[in-house]
């Protein structure tokens, strides 16, 4: 769904701390994403509760914050491609159609590339050193691919992380993080 509003128009959601993220379908604003590349780089996080969900993966976390169980450790690892970025640096309450009402915020970038949640349980070695080698991209990921204990994917990531695809391509296009800008209120 967030994908196929961002095609059509500048998303608007309605935002509460910590994390929790409402897209408002058919809120768009007019206007277009530009993406643009960036240096291949490989994350890897360990999420070790409900917070760090809401706080690393905003769209997915009324699925994922059920699924969690208290004493999981998930490992998120992804590879950032580029940014999508739109060129209004703001948008004013006065510019929304009465039924966005609700929105609180606008998407104003979002990183996109490919990403693999997996069970923590299922990394052969300890989590801390998983976290502390990310210095070799591909050669991380072929030592652990970690398919078992998959839990969430988005793109391909072995190939997003090498930078043989074009950033556009299929295998890097999933969004991985949102930067929202709040909207304005007529009187600012």
């Amino acid at each position: 769904m967030f994908e196929a509003e961002s095609a059509r128009n500048i998303v608007l959601v309605k935002y509460e701390p910590p994390g929790m993220i409402e897209i408002l379908p058919g809120c768009g604003h007019s206007g277009d994403y530009e993406f643009v590349s960036t240096t291949r780089t490989l994350e890897i996080e360990v999420i070790r509760n409900r917070e760090e969900i809401l706080e690393r993966l905003p769209l997915k976390a009324a699925k994922m914050g059920q699924a969690y169980k208290e004493g999981d450790a998930w490992v998120l690892r992804y590879a950032i491609a580029g940014m999508n970025t739109v060129s209004v640096a703001e948008l004013n309450r006065k510019d929304l159609v009465a039924d966005c009402a609700r929105a609180t915020h606008y998407v104003r970038s979002m990183a996109v590339g490919a990403f693999e949640l997996t069970d923590g349980a299922a990394v052969e070695e300890p989590l801390a050193s998983v976290a502390d080698t990310v210095d070799g991209g591909e050669e991380i990921i072929a030592q652990s691919p970690m398919r078992d204990g998959l839990i969430e994917t988005g793109g391909d990531l072995s190939q997003c992380a090498s930078g043989e695809p074009l950033a556009t391509d299929d295998a890097c296009r999933a969004i991985i993080r949102l930067y929202l800008e709040p909207i304005k209120s007529v009187e600012d």
